[in-house]
């Protein structure tokens, strides 16, 4: 057993008894370990319990620890999806199980999460995509400032980040491994992006736009009307109780 999970197993025993197991993921698990790398953890209870993240240090490692019972991981994961964030759904399907009590239970996490995961994204998120991509490129052709161009650049290299994951089944995931997806995936796509967005940043910002308006035209083209995106759940106050 690796001094790594046997941390995770001490840890679990020690500060969540009655757990059945947990997730471990991330950078202890894809080998990507540097000086100052966590242990990332997804504590699993059967019964239901308020969940929480926390964060500390234990017998010299820092942990962070997200806590869930089984019925609330799995609704977490469908509400993330359907707010076009499948993070959670990614970390379970690439994590390694540690089992306390019910392997079977984890397993069925285990087996939810790929689901999710690998889900081709909503409509709803593909539109909501194309319409912020284009968006993005409108304003960046209208801008005459050096420094507001970098950080609308910044913007459009994240949504391409998006759509691009998009196509290859990881929608929602997480950006920071976009680059090693891509050099698996489609390594001359990544030295494209890479590169181009380099220059762009540069001062040269053409190959950069037209990759953009490229990769726009594959997801369905450009989309300034037509649509309909779903807001964030809605807090209602009576105009009352203001005074």
């Amino acid at each position: 057993m690796s001094r790594v999970k046997d941390t995770c197993l001490q840890f679990i025993r020690h500060r969540h008894p009655g757990a059945i197991g947990c997730f471990h993921y991330g950078s202890t698990v894809t080998g990507m370990v540097t000086e100052n790398s966590d242990i990332d953890l997804i504590v699993v209870y059967e019964q239901p319990l308020t969940t929480y993240r926390e964060k500390l240090r234990w017998n010299g490692w820092l942990l962070d620890t997200f806590v869930f019972d089984a019925e609330a991981i799995h609704g977490s994961m469908i509400l993330a999806r359907n707010n076009g964030n499948s993070v959670l759904a990614h970390s379970i399907k690439n994590a390694e199980i540690i089992s306390l009590s019910d392997s079977s239970l984890m397993e069925r996490i285990r087996h939810l999460s790929i689901r999710i995961a690998d889900a081709p994204p909503l409509a709803r998120s593909l539109e909501n995509q194309r319409q912020l991509l284009t968006g993005l490129i409108d304003d960046f052709g209208g801008l005459n400032d050096a420094q507001s161009k970098i950080f609308v650049l910044s913007e459009i290299f994240h949504s391409l980040i998006d759509i691009i994951l998009s196509k290859y089944g990881e929608s929602g995931g997480s950006k920071r491994y976009a680059a090693r997806l891509l050099r698996a995936k489609d390594p001359q796509l990544l030295d494209a992006l890479a590169g181009s967005y380099e220059d762009a940043i540069g001062g040269s910002p053409d190959g950069f736009v037209t990759l953009a308006k490229a990769t726009l035209h594959i997801a369905g083209g450009e989309l300034r009307e037509g649509f309909r995106m779903k807001l964030p759940e809605t807090l209602r106050i009576p105009i009352d109780c203001v005074g």
